[in-house]
């Protein structure tokens, strides 16, 4: 299976390539939850941290700055230790 990546502050250019400000945005308050990724997700949170315990891969925390990509299958548990903002899209 293919693993959960983090890139911490990415280039603005690469943002912007991306088109990652065009990207619908979605908030999460601190809570903790279960979940399965469909289909490949990225996010580039905005504000917030999360600790995320993804199955077969161990831990990762990630935090504002942080572009992170999911792939398919992909089954994690979120503990969002702050209330996250962050861009969002589907493939």
């Amino acid at each position: 299976m293919e693993q959960v990546t983090v890139e911490h502050n990415p280039a603005f250019a690469k943002l912007e390539q991306m088109a990652v400000y065009e990207w619908n945005i979605k908030k999460q308050k601190v809570s903790q939850f279960d979940w399965k990724y469909e289909q490949k997700t990225t996010y580039y949170l905005l504000d917030g941290e999360a600790t995320i315990d993804i199955e077969n891969q161990g831990t990762i925390t990630v935090t504002a700055g942080d572009l992170v990509i999911f792939p398919a299958g992909i089954v994690c548990h979120w503990n969002v230790t702050q209330d996250i903002e962050k861009h969002f899209k589907y493939e």
